[in-house]
């Protein structure tokens, strides 16, 4: 399964029950002209000089995901990036205006259970 997957599942899973989730496109990871991969993971977009070329990007990829969700663009400063450090790909919790879970990618990829497991025990716990 992949990660979107991964998050569609848990968005599925605590949306009902009042969680809600957010999508932040930022800038293109791996874009095939500035951070190419190769073959096999190149992605089939260039980097965007547009906040308008950045909303396409967001557009498609959530079309192609078929994901159902907000969604929010970065602007060209990337602050996201550099304040939040949202690179390629990273999730938070959070409660009001306050952060609660932040992960952290272990080996190139993220531990989904753990932001189930904080989920359920908040909603268990009321806090």
């Amino acid at each position: 399964m992949n990660a979107v997957d991964r998050i569609k599942q848990i968005q599925q899973q605590y949306q009902p029950l009042g969680v809600q989730f957010k999508f932040v496109y930022i800038a293109e990871a791996h874009a095939k002209d500035t951070w190419p991969l190769g073959i096999k993971t190149a992605s089939s977009v260039t980097s965007t000089s547009s906040l308008e070329e950045r909303r396409e990007n967001a557009l498609r990829l959530r079309e192609k995901c078929d994901w159902a969700i907000d969604t929010f663009v970065d602007g060209m400063e990337d602050e996201m990036i550099t304040k939040l450090a949202a690179w390629p790909l990273r999730y938070w919790v959070l409660k009001g205006s306050c952060v609660k879970l932040v992960a952290v990618p272990q080996h190139a990829h993220f531990k989904f259970g753990e932001i189930g497991d904080y989920l359920s025990k908040t909603l268990t716990e009321g806090q």
